[in-house]
């Protein structure tokens, strides 16, 4: 959220999908999208640093 620290850490969870999902927010940037934000479950689990619910993809919203 805005104002907050954005420095955070994550529970890792047995199958690496948190991992998985993190490493692929790299293809936003390098597809050139600007002015973006992370929504949906791995936001929700972002903001609650734990990998509380299943998800499988990586929900975003952009200018």
């Amino acid at each position: 959220m805005s104002g907050e620290p954005t420095e955070i850490t994550l529970a890792a969870d047995p199958q690496g999908a948190m991992a998985n999902l993190l490493g692929h927010l790299g293809e936003i940037d390098r597809a050139g999208l600007t002015d973006w934000a992370l929504i949906g479950g791995l936001a929700v689990m972002v903001r609650l640093e734990d990998a509380h619910r299943p998800t499988r993809d990586i929900d975003t919203l952009s200018r």
